[in-house]
């Protein structure tokens, strides 16, 4: 492989496959989940560079620290000299080297205008194979009862429930609703619970959410979010009216609806929040677009008892983490059972419940300060969302259009 074969190899094999993470990322609804800058959520200085093009500028580094190795093997293996080639390492080094030092010079810059949000977050570790079941209700609603009223002992400016807290309809349940806005007047302590909703269209038929209240002190709704971005056959059935046997394939009756709006919710009288719900964090342009409307804080609500006991909790927080460095605003993430925790703006996890063993699966509450941003600080990122991502896409379909199309020229000439 020559020295100019090996650039193109390397430099487009990384736009490629940033091109392919954006497209499996919006493709069908999007999954964009454990893209390849994902692995290095804990490298600090590396994934910064993620203010610039988003996590997909951090998986195209990685892609050509990778393949400049690929291409130095290859070129071992057949003996081609010079090697190592200096042009490739050097190339390499310096990519590698510019993210390197631009992310420890914005760790070293902590000296931003902030202002404190004290929050308590309630982990109530609910297992999923009871968390809809009519006969544990009573103890559910006794376990969120207890850790809001412990949660509330700190005097902090929010208390904030996972997703789908409560298993049913808070507005629609005489119920729940009695007991959240008694409890919440008689705490004095705002509350951000996680629910579901429904409103009906014209024909009567009803059109459900999934959603979260802000519930203010004096025990009345003040705002709400609904969830944006749906699961595939968990939340709804793709063309569930025109292929009805879809529905075998899931548990669900209904199909919940996505949301529309995704104004940020005012948080102590001045502070915006955008909202996620369950993976919305892990969607750029979804955090993007509250941040763009004036958001200085993320705050997920998710249910992350449908991973235990595997690895996805911890992977679910090493995406969202990206989020903050993109944008450069802080995270709370409040979890049913899963990494309940704090992230700043660097991606850096500040503080997490857990017990003495570090696990993270324990029903507790969560006090924390967090620094929220007294003004947006914008990124080359929050201006420009996924051009780098998107760039990658279009190169990567031009690329591969033009390859089938030398292929085809190739089968036209006759031997």
């Amino acid at each position: 492989m020559s020295r100019r074969r090996a650039l193109i190899f390397i430099i487009l094999g990384a736009t490629f496959w940033c091109g392919l993470e954006f497209l499996r990322g919006v493709l069908f609804t999007g999954f964009p989940w454990n893209f390849l800058a994902v692995s290095q959520y804990r490298s600090l200085p590396l994934i910064q560079a993620a203010a610039f093009g988003g996590v997909y500028l951090v998986s195209w580094i990685i892609a050509v620290v990778n393949l400049a190795v690929c291409t130095l093997l290859l070129r071992a293996k057949y003996r081609v000299r010079p090697w190592p080639d200096p042009v490739v390492v050097g190339v390499t080094i310096v990519v590698l080297l510019a993210a390197w030092i631009y992310g420890r010079r914005a760790l070293a810059d902590e000296a931003f205008p902030a202002e404190p949000l004290r929050v308590a977050l309630v982990q109530p570790n609910v297992a999923q194979r009871v968390k809809w079941d009519e006969e544990f209700v009573d103890h559910i609603y006794e376990k969120l009862d207890r850790l809001t009223r412990r949660a509330a002992a700190s005097r902090p400016d929010l208390i904030i429930w996972p997703e789908t807290a409560l298993p049913d309809f808070l507005r629609f349940s005489e119920r729940s609703y009695g007991l959240i806005t008694s409890l919440v007047a008689e705490v004095g302590v705002p509350l951000l619970v996680g629910t579901m909703d429904a409103e009906w269209d014209g024909d009567g038929s009803p059109v459900y959410y999934n959603s979260s209240f802000l519930i203010g002190s004096d025990g009345e709704i003040h705002d709400r979010y609904d969830k944006q971005h749906l699961v595939m056959f968990g939340e709804y059935i793709p063309f569930g009216r025109w292929l009805p046997f879809l529905r075998a394939l899931t548990p669900l009756e209904e199909s919940f609806t996505p949301g529309r709006d995704a104004s940020p919710m005012l948080i102590n009288g001045d502070i915006p929040a955008g909202v996620l719900i369950c993976f919305e964090d892990t969607v750029a342009a979804l955090a993007l677009k509250a941040v763009r409307r004036g958001a200085r804080l993320l705050i997920n609500q998710t249910n992350d008892a449908w991973f235990d006991p595997s690895a996805g909790s911890w992977q679910h927080l090493a995406n969202a983490v990206f989020r903050c460095v993109e944008n450069r605003v802080p995270a709370i993430r409040c979890t049913n059972s899963g990494i309940t925790c704090v992230v700043d703006v660097w991606g850096r996890i500040c503080k997490v419940l857990a017990d003495s063993r570090m696990n993270p699966r324990v029903e507790g509450v969560l006090d924390a300060e967090v620094r929220v941003p007294r003004r947006l600080r914008a990124t080359l990122y929050s201006r420009t969302g996924d051009l780098f991502g998107g760039g990658a896409a279009v190169a990567t379909a031009m690329g591969m259009a033009a390859a089938f199309a030398r292929i085809r020229r190739r089968r036209a000439v006759p031997e």
